[in-house]
């Protein structure tokens, strides 16, 4: 029993304990408008990547089956800094561009999960994942889908990165996260 004089501290109810922050990827070189990791292969069944801790975004990327022999390069970004190579007329909270190096049929099997964490993603908010693959100088959109952060190992995360890539023919992609339900499917 704790006596009246003892004053006790009470939280707020949102109130957490301090989470580490996303690690950053093996070798992952970092400059003040992106983060680019190395060159990683991809498993023909399917699996995760890692995504280039930049500006407290970080995490891993879950992408389909259907690689054999290709590997996947990751540039993580918050702004649109060089317009002209990014899908025009979209503004995202956070980019990824899915770099390959050969072109690549995925199948539509994508593992689950969270994987991205941003401490400042509103927990029980929902958050769309789109993408585009650019081929040449055209963009082709590519699935979207709407998910919903939640308490994670690194804080506030979301899942369904490699959603816009199921049964894509893709090239080179860019994938972007923004606020809202702004897709009818969930990741």
């Amino acid at each position: 029993m704790v006596p009246d004089h003892v004053a006790q501290l009470s939280l707020p109810a949102d109130a957490r304990p301090d989470v580490a922050a996303p690690p950053k990827c093996k070798g992952q070189q970092t400059t003040k408008q992106y983060a680019k990791s190395q060159s990683q292969p991809l498993a023909y069944g399917g699996g995760t990547v890692c995504v280039p801790a930049f500006q407290t975004w970080g995490g891993r990327m879950s992408y389909p089956g259907g690689a054999s022999g290709v590997s996947a390069t990751l540039i993580s970004s918050t702004t649109a800094y060089a317009p002209s190579f990014f899908p025009p007329g979209v503004t995202a909270l956070f980019w990824i561009q899915f770099q390959l190096s050969s072109h690549l049929k995925f199948n539509t099997t994508l593992g689950s999960g969270l994987t991205l964490a941003y401490p400042k993603l509103k927990l029980k908010k929902p958050y769309t994942i789109s993408g585009a693959d650019y081929y040449g100088s055209i963009f082709r959109a590519l699935p979207s889908c709407y998910t919903i952060a939640a308490s994670g190992k690194y804080g506030p995360m979301i899942g369904g990165l490699g959603y816009p890539l199921k049964g894509g023919d893709i090239h080179s992609a860019f994938i972007w996260v923004t606020a809202g339900k702004n897709a009818t499917a969930k990741c």
